[in-house]
């Protein structure tokens, strides 16, 4: 499995943008309208991201594990920013997405609450055979490191030690930090 930082991308993710905010759009019309820009924005970097991992626009039937993705509390509780908008985007566009966050959910893909800092914590998907694997904004989450209980490199080397086994040795990890949201330092020039 090859580990991708979201600036091992370069400016490849650019040519994958207008498709990855169609979809998002498509999404926003159809199923949320009340997404907002700056998720909208968000998400649409994401998935651009993750095409131009991949190569391709064309997502359907990949088997994409987002970890940290966000949930929406089961019992009604509603923060937008902790929402799983890109994993409801790849669902849309027929890719075949599992989420993992710390928080249950109540979603209509694949998701599971798991504690990424536990050593073993995805030990349940062993064999699943992802295409790959995704993260963005975990690393660098206020939210994984309130408790302190692990630094962002103690969580990063569990969560890659526990992709093996779980990504096809020809797929991929791509992270980013909530800094990386797309390198829109490029974008700008």
């Amino acid at each position: 499995m090859k580990v991708l930082n979201y600036r091992d991308i370069g400016n490849d993710w650019l040519s994958y943008r207008p498709v990855a905010e169609a979809a998002v759009n498509d999404y926003m019309i159809f199923q949320d309208p009340l997404i907002g820009s700056s998720n909208a924005k968000i998400t649409s970097v994401s998935l651009a991201h993750l095409m131009a991992a991949f190569g391709s626009s064309d997502l359907e039937g990949r088997t994409i594990l987002d970890l940290g993705c966000g949930s929406r509390n089961s019992d009604g509780g509603d923060l937008r920013l902790q929402h799983p908008h890109l994993c409801r985007v790849l669902r849309r566009m027929g890719a075949k997405p599992v989420g993992i966050d710390i928080n249950d959910s109540l979603e209509g893909f694949e998701f599971y609450s798991a504690d990424l800092s536990k050593p073993g914590a995805l030990d349940f998907l062993r064999g699943r055979n992802f295409d790959a694997a995704h993260s963005r904004g975990l690393f660098d989450s206020s939210f994984a490191f309130h408790s302190g209980k692990t630094s962002p490199e103690a969580l990063f080397r569990n969560v890659v030690s526990g992709l093996s086994g779980v990504v096809v040795p020809d797929g991929f990890f791509l992270w980013g930090n909530n800094e990386d949201r797309g390198n829109l330092r490029e974008e700008r020039k």
